[in-house]
């Protein structure tokens, strides 16, 4: 609320004191925002990523602790830390990406900052024509539409409101990382059984007497379909 606050407070200064030098440094507010979008979708993407690898480093560690005695008993202590580490080799690249795109979020942010400041009074002495080497807010310096402390109240206003968007950067990755890992929930939710055990279709039997009989029978977690539990039990007879 204090960023949004300072944003708009800082326009309505700036259009009050100066209507036309503000229009002129308001075009760099589209591109500001373009790029929290862009930079936001990506962030978020690559956060989602990251969930699931650390959620799969977490499981191998969780299973093997858990599991201590048994780990231990077959020796598959070297080779769950082989794939724990591999784990997080993985979320390690990934993080790499989420931090490249969030410091080119930053810097570019920045640069249109800067951008501002040159738009506002930049200066070129080698320009081949004498207007063309004076910034916007000096051009209306010598026209007489504004003076020194306009241009530095209207400037300062518009950096000041442009960079209260730099303080929902921290609030942006924060709001990613949480898309990024309510995806996983929401995909857990929605998710659809291709057996569905509370459906009403089909044939119920009422009572149900005989021999069950498996052969060839597989059975993997939908949630880690690389693991397979049982692998073709074959044989396996029960009476009910």
């Amino acid at each position: 609320m204090a960023a949004v606050a300072t944003f708009v407070s800082g326009f309505v200064v700036a259009f009050v004191k100066q209507w036309k030098f503000t229009l002129i440094l308001s075009c760099m507010v589209p591109a500001m925002v373009a790029i929290f979008g862009a930079g936001g979708a990506i962030v978020s993407k690559v956060e989602a990523r990251l969930v699931v690898e650390l959620s799969a480093a977490a499981t191998v560690a969780e299973e093997a602790v858990s599991s201590i005695r048994t780990t231990e008993a077959f020796g598959m202590d070297d080779k769950l830390a082989a794939h724990y580490d591999s784990s997080l080799a993985k979320a390690q690249r990934i993080g790499y990406r989420k931090v490249i795109a969030s410091s080119c979020m930053f810097a570019a942010v920045f640069f249109l900052v800067y951008m501002m400041f040159g738009l506002a009074f930049c200066y070129f002495p080698f320009s081949p024509t004498a207007d063309a080497d004076l910034g916007e807010g000096s051009k209306l310096i010598a026209s007489g539409e504004l003076n020194i402390g306009l241009l530095m109240n209207v400037l300062f206003a518009i950096v000041f409101a442009s960079m209260s968007i730099t303080l929902m950067l921290p609030l942006t990755e924060t709001f990613s990382s949480a898309a990024g890992a309510a995806q996983k929930i929401v995909q857990t939710i929605h998710r659809i059984p291709p057996i569905d055990s509370l459906s009403s279709e089909g044939k119920v039997l009422e009572t149900v007497t005989g021999q069950i009989e498996f052969q060839n029978v597989s059975f993997v977690y939908p949630s880690r379909p690389q693991g397979r539990f049982l692998i073709e039990v074959t044989n396996l007879k029960s009476w009910c």
